[in-house]
Parts: structure tokens; sequence; C-alpha cells
């Protein structure tokens, strides 16, 4: 057999063996592509109609419809502080004033509005230290031994929810609920 004959023949087994991985690859992406369609359009709805969606509408929302008043009552005692806060803002720019003050008028009005907020400051503040006490009063009770959930028996409850002024009328206590 020649070189040249020999050398055709090696040309046309290297052509013809990328033809036949170039077939079979086109297959196996044609496959694959079918495959994935049918995972997206047929067993990924099935799912979530029938696994995630009960889910969501049993365990989810028995939590948030669960922990709503406890949201709400938070609520409440973040915005007691935050006025508490502009108060105390507010009294501080009065004594500031006050010592400005050129005249006794000035002082005595300068004081009587960091009087005013100071009070108002610490009735808010008193206030949202008592919805803090009716969060963790609910949360005692919610958690009593006869209310507790069973953990083993479903899914784990994962929450660690954080009263940011649990603790209003002890500045600074942050208090975890309890899982």
């Amino acid at each position: 057999m020649r070189l040249r004959t020999k050398a055709y023949l090696l040309i046309g087994f290297i052509g013809l063996l990328m033809v036949t991985v170039s077939a079979v690859g086109w297959y196996a992406l044609a496959t694959l592509d079918r495959a994935l369609h049918d995972v997206a359009e047929h067993q990924i709805p099935t799912l979530v109609e029938h696994k995630i969606n009960p889910l969501i509408n049993e365990q989810v929302g028995a939590l948030i419809s669960q922990d709503l008043p406890e949201v709400a009552g938070r609520y409440e005692s973040i915005t007691l502080m935050l006025n508490a806060d502009r108060d105390m803002y507010q009294a501080l720019v009065a004594e500031r004033e006050a010592l400005a003050a050129s005249t006794p008028e000035a002082w005595e009005k300068a004081k009587q509005a960091s009087e005013e907020n100071l009070g108002q400051a610490e009735e808010r503040r008193h206030r949202a230290g008592e919805c803090g006490q009716r969060q963790r009063d609910r949360r005692s009770q919610q958690h009593s031994p006869a209310n507790r959930i069973d953990l083993r028996a479903g899914p784990r409850r994962l929450r660690s929810l954080v009263c940011l002024y649990a603790g209003a009328g002890n500045p600074g206590a942050a208090v975890a609920a309890p899982l």
C-alpha cells in the first residue's frame, strides 16, 4: 500500500470519527433538551402545586398568622421608642438654647420646652416598657408546657425573632424569642 493511500485512509478515518462524535453529541444535546423541557413544563409545576403550595399555606401561613400580633406589638414599642428619642433630642436642643439665652424670658421658655420634652420622652419610654412587658407575658403564655409545639412531630420551626424593645423598661435589653 502506498503512502498516499495510507494518508487518505487516515484522513478519512479521522473525518468519519469526527462526524460520529458530532452526531452522538447532537443526539445527547437533543435528548437533554427534551428532558429539561419536560422537567420545566411538567414536573416543576406539579411539584409546586402538590408539595410547595400546601406547605406554604398550612405551615408558613400558620406561623405568619401566629406571629402577626407579636410583630404589631413590637412595631408599637419601636414607634414609642423612636418618638422618645426625638423628644430627648428636642430637650437637648432646648437646653442648648437655654445656655445661649440672652434674656430671662428666653431662658425660661427654653427651660419649659426642655422639661416638657423630657416628660414626654419619659412617658413614651414607660409606655414602650409596658408594650414590651405585654409581649413577654404573651410569649410566656404561648410557650407554656400546655401550648408547646412538639418539634419531633413535624418539620422544625425555623425562626429566631429578637424582641428589639422587649426590654424597653430596661434600656439595652434584647430578648431572643424561644423556639
